[in-house]
């Protein structure tokens, strides 16, 4: 039987994870790894983006998922190379990015805990608080088990980034091929979210049009499931504004403000005057013929003193694509 490197079979993972970039810094901890990826990189087709630093690595690999919807993966080496990767880490997990941080560390016989070697640090410790998950491979064979745990825990409910560590040398060991099966991702987790049920459904609708006074608050889940065109559809349907956190502030595509999107039109069915607008169109508001335009000028003066009676909702428009 053939036998592989833990750095080709860890290549072999990340391939069955459709993974198509692999930013890092080159290190000796994980040379392995990358003379790999150069020797078969047709097979493994991936390719290595090399950053000047690692924290400017984790925010690439944020800037990524962001972009594609995508798990991104980021690797850096044992001690320093890790630790400099905590603030990008941090920014993934405050924004719900799916980052798949992979650590390395120093030989198993002197790591955790360490025996003052060089760049040892407890890194399975200083990960934890800002992952969503975080582990340790002990064994070669376990390398597919624990990057499927990765990215299953990644990409599920709310996305958010996790960390997995791996002994260098375990990258180096070689082992059976067979031995260790590495499973195509369809094999074993879900590529689109659940369907919500259709009461649920009808009740959020009956609350929305319900609603005194409505806003439509979005982050960036709307935005990760390329609900954009939903979301204005809904908006102009209620007739209501819609107000977005920095996520998702690219999540319409009418957006005037990167936290406001403009005031949807009065839908056609509604008796009530228009809901209040943001201050730079109010002049477009007062400026329109009829009592429209003094209605909903009252309204906006009026909110404030009717604050009490509001109903905020949130709601999700749609679950990302990859839960």
């Amino acid at each position: 039987m053939a036998e592989i490197t833990g750095g080709e079979l860890l290549l072999k993972c990340l391939h069955a994870e459709r993974v198509r970039h692999l930013i890092a810094i080159p290190d000796g901890t994980y040379n392995i790894v990358l003379e790999a990826l150069q020797r078969r990189r047709d097979e493994f087709d991936c390719d290595l983006i090399v950053p000047r630093h690692e924290a400017a690595a984790a925010h690439m690999a944020d800037a990524y998922t962001r972009v594609t919807g995508e798990p991104a993966v980021v690797m850096a080496c044992a001690g320093p190379g890790a630790a400099n990767l905590v603030s990008g880490v941090i920014t993934a997990q405050a924004e719900g990015s799916p980052v798949v941080a992979i650590t390395t560390t120093r030989r198993s016989d002197i790591a955790y805990p360490h025996t003052g070697a060089m760049q040892v640090a407890e890194q399975l410790a200083y990960f934890k608080p800002i992952v969503k998950w975080n582990a340790q491979v002990r064994d070669w064979r376990r390398i597919p088990d624990l990057v499927r745990q990765a990215f299953r825990v990644a990409t599920s409910g709310r996305p958010g980034p996790v960390h997995l560590d791996i002994p260098e040398n375990l990258l180096n060991q070689k082992g059976e091929e067979a031995s260790a099966p590495v499973w195509e991702r369809d094999a074993y987790r879900a590529g689109r979210g659940s369907v919500p049920e259709p009461a649920l459904i009808r009740q959020a609708a009956e609350l929305l049009v319900e609603a005194e006074l409505l806003n439509l608050h979005c982050g960036s889940g709307a935005l990760r499931s390329g609900a954009q065109d939903e979301l204005q559809a809904l908006a102009e349907h209620l007739g209501t504004p819609v107000t977005t956190g920095v996520g998702g502030a690219a999540s319409s595509r009418r957006t005037t403000s990167s936290r406001f999107i403009r005031c949807a039109r009065r839908p056609p069915w509604s008796t009530r005057a228009p809901t209040w607008c943001s201050p730079w169109e109010r002049a477009s508001v007062n400026s329109t013929s009829g009592d429209d335009s003094r209605c909903g000028a009252s309204r906006v003066h009026s909110a404030s003193s009717r604050s009490t009676r509001t109903r905020t909702m949130w709601v999700s428009i749609a679950r990302p694509s990859w839960c």
